[in-house]
């Protein structure tokens, strides 16, 4: 599929997977994966409408013998929109197949959107695409970590660009941050 529009793009979500608890700081305050997976259900609908294109760049859930896939099914059933995936490094195929029963639209693992003369790589990693100011690698993977490169965005729910842990980024957020990072 030619992906050629979002409105929100996020990634790194990783719902029911209780290590993340402990991995990131920004999770550090949830006293259960429920209680991580609510505040996250949370901010995305309330930025995300019925309508909305989003898509989400990978590491979506988690799947293991205590948490089943009828589990994480029944998470992101209640995600709200017209919901995409680029799989992550963690997306097995237990976790694409409950996305799919959920709604999501399985991607390839990189797509390319063409917008106002700038290429937008969609990828679950940070990819080089070269100093050029009309290319920009929008990624997750790296959780809080920052880019090493000024034309990579971290889209991830723990990003350094996002104020709010779990709020999704708007397609005009994308489009402030490449105009910030291109004049400043």
């Amino acid at each position: 599929m030619n992906i050629q529009y979002f409105d929100f793009l996020t990634a790194d979500t990783h719902f029911n997977h209780f290590n993340m608890l402990t991995k990131e700081d920004a999770r550090s305050s949830f006293t259960s994966v429920e209680e991580m997976n609510e505040e996250m259900i949370a901010k995305w609908n309330q930025y995300i409408g019925r309508k909305d294109i989003v898509i989400h760049l990978g590491d979506l859930g988690f799947i293991n013998q205590s948490r089943p896939g009828k589990e994480l099914e029944n998470v992101l059933s209640r995600l709200k929109g017209n919901k995409k995936l680029i799989p992550g490094n963690h997306d097995s195929k237990e976790v694409l197949y409950s996305a799919k029963q959920a709604g999501f639209e399985i991607l390839k693992p990189l797509e390319i959107i063409r917008v106002n003369r700038k290429e937008l790589y969609l990828c679950h990693y940070p990819i080089e695409v070269g100093g050029s100011s009309k290319r920009f690698s929008i990624h997750g993977h790296i959780h809080s970590t920052p880019s090493n490169q000024w034309n990579q965005i971290n889209v991830g729910v723990e990003a350094p660009d996002t104020p709010i842990f779990g709020k999704p980024f708007s397609n005009e957020d994308i489009h402030r941050i490449v105009h910030e990072r291109i004049y400043s």
